[in-house]
C-alpha cells in the first residue's frame, strides 16, 4: 500500500488534486512559473490596471468607479504585468483555457465584497459568487482575514468583521499608530492610505475575474477564471483539509470540477 501523500500548503495540495483530475491540462505557477511561461508563449500580457485591457465599455466604466471607491488613483500608477502572479491555468477543454485562482483567507475582505457586488450581473463568472460574498461577511472568516493580513488581535472589531470598504479604511486610519509595519496594510502606489495593500489585492482579484474579457485573451478563447476558495474544500469534503492525506482533497476537487463543467455564467 502506498503511504498517504501530504502537501505543504492548501494551495499546492489543491493544484496537485486538480492535476490528478485533469491530467496534462493543469499548469501551476508554484512549479517554476509554468503557467506564466505558457501564457507568454501565447503572446499574452496582463497589465495591472483596467485601462490598458481593451475591456468592453460597460465593464471598463464599472472598474473605473470601483478603483475610485477603493481609493486608488491613476496618477503615478506603477505600471506592471500580473502574469507572474497568477496561480495557474487549465490549457484546454472542457474547462479551459482559463486561469485558475485559489483564494486563501486574505482574499475575503470588505474590499473584495464591494468588488463582487459591483460586478454582479455584469460579468460572467465560474465560481459561487454568493458563497464568496458570504465568506466576506462571516465574522469567523473575517477574523482569519485580519490575522492573515497581519493585523493584531487588539484591532479586531467586536464582532470580528467590518461591513464595507469605507468602514475598514476608516478603522485602519483611526488606528494607524497601533498598526505593525506590514506590507499588507502599508499604503502602496495607487492606493495611498492605510490598508492600501488590502484594497490593491481586491482590485487585482477583480482584474483576474475580468481577464477573459481582455481583447487579446478573447482571441485565444479564454473562458472565465476557475476560482476556488479555501473555505470551499472542507465544506465539500466534510473535514479539515489543511494537512494530511490527499485523497479527501482529490475527492473534493473532483466534485468541484464536475460541478464547473456545467456551471452557469453570470451568477
Amino acid at each position: 500500500m502506498k503511504p498517504p501523500q501530504t502537501h505543504r500548503s492548501a494551495e499546492t495540495g489543491f493544484f496537485a488534486a486538480l492535476s490528478d483530475c485533469l491530467p496534462g491540462q493543469v499548469l501551476y505557477n508554484g512549479r517554476s512559473g509554468e503557467a506564466s511561461a505558457a501564457l507568454r508563449k501565447l503572446g499574452l500580457t496582463f497589465a495591472n490596471n483596467h485601462w490598458q485591457a481593451g475591456l468592453p465599455a460597460p465593464l471598463h466604466a464599472r472598474l473605473e468607479l470601483l478603483l475610485q471607491t477603493f481609493g486608488g488613483a491613476r496618477r503615478d500608477w506603477p505600471q506592471g504585468d500580473l502574469l507572474a502572479h497568477v496561480d495557474g491555468m487549465i490549457t484546454g477543454p472542457p474547462l479551459g483555457p482559463c486561469l485558475v485562482e485559489f483564494d486563501e483567507e486574505q482574499h475575503f475582505s470588505p474590499y473584495r465584497l464591494a468588488a463582487l457586488d459591483a460586478l454582479a450581473g455584469l460579468l460572467a463568472v465560474r465560481f459561487d459568487a454568493v458563497a464568496h460574498r458570504s465568506y466576506c461577511r462571516d465574522p469567523a472568516k473575517a477574523r482569519a482575514f485580519w490575522r492573515k493580513s497581519r493585523l493584531p488581535d487588539r484591532l479586531f472589531p467586536g464582532a470580528g468583521s467590518i461591513e464595507g470598504a469605507a468602514a475598514l479604511a476608516a478603522h485602519l486610519f483611526r488606528n494607524q499608530r497601533a498598526l505593525p509595519d506590514s506590507g499588507y496594510i502599508r499604503a502602496v502606489a495607487g492606493f495611498p492610505f492605510a490598508g492600501g495593500r488590502i484594497a490593491q489585492r481586491a482590485y487585482y482579484d477583480t482584474l483576474r475575474d475580468c481577464v477573459h474579457e481582455r481583447e487579446k485573451w478573447r482571441e485565444h478563447g479564454f473562458q472565465p477564471v476557475l476560482r476556488v476558495a479555501i473555505w470551499d474544500l472542507p465544506q465539500i469534503a466534510g473535514r479539515d483539509l489543511t494537512a494530511g492525506a490527499l485523497e479527501p482533497l482529490r475527492q473534493a476537487v473532483a466534485r468541484i470540477v464536475d460541478r464547473l463543467k456545467g456551471f452557469p455564467a453570470g451568477q
